[in-house]
């Protein structure tokens, strides 16, 4: 069994589930880019996938997602790989 790996977790950086650390303000084509990121990412994905989207963007641990949500902490994990994956191909 492997312990917990508290580097997993992400908090910041570019990821588009953490925070973006940018000096600056988004600008509106940023805002156009990202929503259109959002969309493609969560399009045909079940209500609980835009949950655990919606807690991860607030700042909400993997574990307290998947207590919200109902499910374990590694379908929240495989969940968010998952759908990062659509907008990265």
């Amino acid at each position: 069994s492997q312990g917990y790996d508290v580097r997993r977790e992400k908090g910041g950086g570019n990821d588009v589930l953490g925070t973006v650390s940018s000096a600056r303000e988004p600008t509106a084509t940023d805002i156009a880019v990202a929503r259109e990121r959002w969309r493609t990412m969560l399009d045909g994905e079940p209500a609980h996938c835009y949950e655990i989207v919606r807690y991860r963007l607030a700042g909400e641990k993997l574990t307290e997602i998947a207590d919200r949500v109902g499910v374990t902490e590694r379908t929240v994990r495989r969940i968010l790989k998952r759908l990062l994956s659509k907008i990265e191909d």
